[in-house]
């Protein structure tokens, strides 16, 4: 009887693998191991670096801005 594998690496490889099973069930049509796909003009915003960010303040309030504010 084959001794079982029980590396960092096999590990990582049953997660990937139950993974994209769930995706994939539950999106047939999506590509594997795509990201969905952005919209113009998020990436737009992403790539000009105007997209929003959230960062916490002292209150514990989270205050969202961007470079432009």
């Amino acid at each position: 009887m084959p001794v079982a594998d029980l590396s960092q690496t096999e590990r990582i490889r049953r997660l990937r693998a139950k993974i994209q099973a769930v995706v994939h069930a539950a999106d047939p049509q999506r590509p594997e191991l795509q990201p969905p796909s952005t919209s113009e003009s998020i990436w737009l915003n992403r790539r000009f670096g105007q997209a929003a960010y959230t960062r916490p303040i002292a209150s514990g309030e989270a205050v969202t801005t961007s470079c432009c504010d």
